[in-house]
C-alpha cells in the first residue's frame, strides 16, 4: 500500500513538472496533490517504522517526524481551504477578467486554482491603521492555456476591497 502511494505521488510530482514545461494543459494541480501524497505516505512509512521499534526506546525522532509533517499537512490543508474563497483570490479573479493582456494569452478564463502556497499577513502601521497582504499563487485555467501566476494583493486601511498589486508571471 505505501509503496503503491510513493509510486502514485511521484508519478503525479514528475506529470505536474513536465505539464507546465511541455506545455499540456491537462491537470495542473497534480503536482501539488502529488507533494502532499508523499508526505503523507512518509507518515505512513514513519509509523510503520514505530510500530516495528516499539519498545527500544528508539522512536522519538520518528515521532518528531510524524508530528512536523503532519502539521505541514494541516497548515497546508488549512490555508487552501481559507484562500479557496477568500476576498482576496475574488479581487484577482475580477483583475484578470478585466485585464485583456492576461486574457488575449490564455484566453477566456474557466477557472482559478489557488496553490497551497503563499501567505496572508496583516501588519499594525505606525499610525495604527491594520493594513492587509496576501502574496497568492494561482494557476490560471484559459481556454488557450494554463499559466502559474503569483499575485501581491492589498487591502489598504481605508478600504474595504482588496486590490492587486502586482502581478509576478512565473
Amino acid at each position: 500500500m505505501r509503496l503503491v502511494l510513493l509510486i502514485i505521488s511521484l508519478l503525479l510530482i514528475i506529470y505536474g513538472y513536465m505539464a507546465r514545461s511541455l506545455p499540456v494543459y491537462f491537470f495542473w494541480e497534480s503536482k501539488d496533490i502529488g507533494w502532499a501524497l508523499l508526505l503523507l505516505t512518509i507518515i505512513l512509512f514513519l509509523i510503520k517504522r514505530v510500530k516495528r521499534l516499539r519498545g527500544s526506546g528508539k522512536t522519538i525522532l520518528e515521532k518528531a517526524l510524524i508530528i512536523i509533517i503532519s502539521s505541514i499537512l494541516l497548515f497546508e490543508t488549512i490555508f487552501w481551504i481559507s484562500v479557496r474563497n477568500h476576498d482576496a483570490v475574488k479581487a484577482v479573479k475580477a483583475y484578470i477578467a478585466d485585464n485583456e493582456e492576461i486574457i488575449s494569452e490564455i484566453g477566456d478564463l474557466r477557472s482559478v486554482y489557488a496553490v497551497p502556497q503563499g501567505s496572508i499577513s496583516i501588519k499594525e502601521q505606525n499610525n495604527g491603521q491594520i493594513l492587509r497582504e496576501a502574496k497568492l499563487l494561482l494557476i490560471l485555467k484559459g481556454a488557450k492555456k494554463y499559466k502559474e501566476v503569483q499575485y501581491l494583493v492589498r487591502k489598504e486601511p481605508d478600504s474595504s476591497s482588496w486590490k492587486v498589486i502586482s502581478p509576478y508571471w512565473k
